[in-house]
C-alpha cells in the first residue's frame, strides 16, 4: 500500500485510504443544481421513466437527484 512507505502502518493506511475516499466522495457529490434543472427533470419524469448513468463516485441522491430516477 502507498502510504506504507510514508510511515504508515497496515491497519493505519487502510483506515487513512478509507477516510480520504469519504472525504472526496463527500465533496464530489456537493455541487450546485440549478432550480430549472429540477423542473425540467420533473417534467420528464412525469411523461417517461429516467435512468442515470455516471461514473460511479458520484452519488444522485446525495446532489438533490437521486429521486427523478
Amino acid at each position: 500500500m502507498l502510504l506504507c512507505q510514508y510511515g504508515y502502518d497496515r491497519e493505519g493506511s487502510a483506515g487513512g485510504a478509507d477516510d480520504i475516499m469519504a472525504h472526496f466522495s463527500y465533496w464530489r457529490s456537493q455541487i450546485a443544481v440549478p432550480d430549472v434543472t429540477h423542473k425540467i427533470l420533473s417534467t420528464l419524469a412525469e411523461k417517461f421513466p429516467l435512468a442515470v448513468i455516471t461514473n460511479g463516485n458520484a452519488d444522485p441522491y446525495a446532489c438533490g437527484l437521486g429521486d427523478y430516477f
